[in-house]
């Protein structure tokens, strides 16, 4: 009797055991090494010893800087997380997931990827025609500086119509015809400068796993000195700055929401920036003939060369062949191995006029620049319906 009742004890254990088996959740994978790259970082770790009570599925990665988290999932060491922003300090760690659940966090390690040099586009952009007054040093072969008061180089109008103030204290004299917004007359300080302080560019772009959409303010900088905006106005709404123009008479003359440059300053209290919606005879008159290839006429907030709408040969290129965010890559005559680069067609009014997306990496440090520049609109702003845009192109 005395081995039966030892016999049960031992079932009644292994019972046991199993049941609290049935919710168990691996063990964090030991992190042991985390190697910077070029907007990546590889994660070495080995496999827990505890797995729980079902096989490991999968290994979750995850990097934090401020509020941007990336992710990256796989079966195995080494785990590479990519779409990091170069320069850009990371915490990293690591989760381990079966069926059951997935496992606390590992020990974190803190990164900071590097660009590579090998990736470095200096050689192209110390080929670029800056305009007068327009300050650039080439801090090494990743790092572009470059110093503009926000002013472009050309002449501006001595007045504009911006959107109308929303306490109705300003007359209001037309409405733009695909977003409706109210308008009236608003002075231009051509004289003021609307930037303090360097603009700093990583020139070894790396391609992001993600595209990052542009929003309100800049997107890139134009070699005139001033900045390009996506072609978008209004936040939620599709209606894009060309096709939004609209010119009245006054007794001054002509005033147009867009200028003959297809450039604008934002609201006074949104710091008066002039800035462009796509591409400018103002700014490749300077550069370029009537014909032939483009030049390099800007830099994208991801360091990636913008560029008018012809190839090296002076042919236009096809809408068909740009990417989502406006992007191909191709010889240029400053790049004639080829490089990704920004193209700006001739003429756009949809929101293909500008940059629609990064294809590179951006830091919440550059989307912060990017956001600090101003913005189009006026929140709060009336009548403004939810616009459609019926020249709206689908690409693959």
């Amino acid at each position: 009797m005395r081995g039966l009742g030892a016999v049960c004890v031992l079932m009644l254990l292994a019972a046991l055991a199993g049941c609290s088996n049935v919710t168990a959740v691996p063990d964090p994978p030991p992190l042991w090494w985390a190697q910077q790259g070029s907007a990546s970082v590889t994660l070495h770790f080995v496999r827990p010893l505890r797995t729980g009570s079902a096989p490991i599925a999968f290994y979750l990665a995850r990097c934090e800087a401020g509020d941007t988290v990336t992710t990256a999932i796989g079966t195995g060491s080494p785990l590479v997380v990519t779409g990091l922003a170069n320069n850009t300090a990371y915490v990293c760690s690591l989760q381990a997931s079966s069926a059951v659940g997935s496992s606390v966090a590992s020990r974190s390690a803190q990164v900071m990827p590097q660009p590579s040099p090998a990736d470095s586009l200096a050689a192209g952009y110390r080929q670029m025609q800056w305009a007068p007054g327009v300050k650039v040093l080439f801090v090494n072969d990743c790092s572009l500086v470059v110093f503009t008061d926000g002013r472009p180089d050309h002449a501006t109008a001595a007045q504009y119509l911006q959107p109308a103030a929303a306490d109705a204290a300003q007359a209001v004299v037309a409405r733009t015809p695909m977003s409706g917004m109210k308008l009236a007359f608003e002075p231009h300080d051509a004289t003021r400068r609307t930037r303090d302080g360097p603009l700093v560019f990583d020139i070894c772009p790396v391609r992001a796993a993600h595209t990052t959409a542009t929003r309100e303010g800049m997107v890139g900088l134009m070699s005139s000195g001033a900045l390009l905006f996506a072609a978008g106005e209004i936040p939620g709404h599709r209606a894009a700055a060309p096709a939004d123009n609209v010119s009245v008479r006054s007794a001054t003359g002509t005033v147009s929401f867009l200028d003959a440059c297809n450039g604008h300053p934002t609201p006074r209290d949104a710091g008066g920036a002039y800035h462009y919606h796509g591409l400018s005879s103002c700014v490749t008159s300077r550069i370029e003939p009537d014909s032939g290839p483009s030049h390099l006429i800007g830099i994208a907030l991801d360091g990636y060369p913008i560029y008018g709408d012809r190839d090296i040969h002076g042919v236009q290129v096809p809408l068909e062949r740009l990417d989502a965010c406006n992007g191909i890559t191709s010889p240029t005559p400053e790049f004639p191995n080829g490089v990704y680069h920004y193209v700006l067609p001739q003429g756009a009014t949809d929101t293909y006029a500008s940059l629609r997306c990064h294809a590179g990496t951006v830091s919440p440090r550059q989307l912060a620049v990017a956001r600090s520049s101003g913005f189009c609109y006026v929140a709060g702003n009336a009548g403004m319906p939810t616009a459609t845009h019926a020249d709206e192109r689908r690409r693959p």
